[in-house]
C-alpha cells in the first residue's frame, strides 16, 4: 500500500473516531447548550439549603437568596463553550462542604453576602470547563454560596456551624431566564 492510501485511509478513521466522540459529548448537552455561553453550578441540596435559610433568618439577614436557588457557581462563562460534559446522574455526585473553611465576606460590585467555601467539586468543575475554554469575569475563581444580593447592613458574627451538602450539577445557557 502506497503511504499515500495509508495516509488517506488514517486520516479517514481519524475523521470518523474525533465525529462519533462529538456527537457523544454534544449529546450530554442538551442541544440549545452545546456551543452557547454557559453557565453551569452545583445546587445547595434541599436539607442544607432549608438549614441556611433558616440560619439566615436567625441572623436577621436581610433579602436572603431563597433556600431553592442556593448555589455554587462553577461557571460563568460569555464565551461558548462547545463540548462541556455533564455527568449522566448528577443527583449521585455530592459533596459536604467543612464547616471550617466557610467564611463570610462581601462580594462584586453590588455588595453580596457570599459565604466562601472550599469545594473540590466546585474547582474541578470550573477548571475542567476553563480547559475548554470558558471565560470568566474575575481574576480567580473562588466558589461561594450567595446569601443576599442585597444584604443591607446585617453581618453575621460568624458563619454557619453545621456541614452543607453540595452536588445536583445543572447548566443553562448564560443569556436564559433561571
Amino acid at each position: 500500500m502506497s503511504a499515500l492510501l495509508l495516509a488517506n485511509a488514517l486520516l479517514h478513521s481519524l475523521r470518523l473516531h474525533q465525529a462519533a466522540e462529538e456527537i457523544v459529548i454534544k449529546a450530554a448537552l442538551p442541544n440549545e447548550l452545546a456551543g452557547s455561553p454557559l453557565y453551569v453550578a452545583l445546587k445547595v441540596m434541599p436539607g442544607s439549603a432549608a438549614a441556611l435559610a433558616t440560619w439566615m433568618a436567625d441572623q436577621g439577614i436581610e433579602n436572603p437568596v431563597a433556600a431553592s436557588d442556593l448555589h455554587i457557581t462553577t461557571v460563568y462563562s460569555r464565551t461558548p463553550v462547545p463540548l462541556y460534559y455533564m455527568p449522566d446522574h448528577p443527583k449521585e455526585s455530592k459533596e459536604q462542604l467543612d464547616p471550617a473553611s466557610y467564611e463570610l465576606g462581601i462580594l462584586g460590585d453590588e455588595g453580596a453576602l457570599v459565604m466562601f467555601v472550599d469545594s473540590p467539586m466546585a474547582c474541578a468543575s470550573h477548571e475542567y470547563a476553563a480547559g475548554l475554554g470558558a471565560s470568566w469575569d474575575y481574576p480567580s475563581y473562588r466558589p461561594h454560596v450567595t446569601l443576599s444580593y442585597a444584604p443591607g447592613t446585617t453581618m453575621p458574627p460568624a458563619p454557619p456551624p453545621f456541614a452543607i451538602e453540595v452536588g445536583g450539577e445543572f447548566a443553562r445557557r448564560l443569556d436564559a431566564p433561571h
